[in-house]
């Protein structure tokens, strides 16, 4: 359904075993996200979250 854009890894373990690696791999991909859209215009950044959600909405009729 294409809903998560990317799934975070926690660290060997688990997050809880080691907090401090899960946030910086949260961070890591946290940054490199909001670099790819930093320059795209706030009207087109909402019209694709829109049309994503929006396709969510869609089922077949059988």
């Amino acid at each position: 359904m294409k809903v998560i854009d990317e799934v975070v890894e926690e660290p060997v373990g688990g997050a809880h075993r080691d907090p401090r690696r899960a946030a910086e791999l949260l961070k890591e991909s946290l940054v490199r996200n909001l670099t790819e859209i930093r320059d795209v215009p706030v009207d087109e950044l909402i019209g694709k979250r829109y049309e994503k959600f929006r396709i969510l909405n869609r089922y077949d009729e059988i």
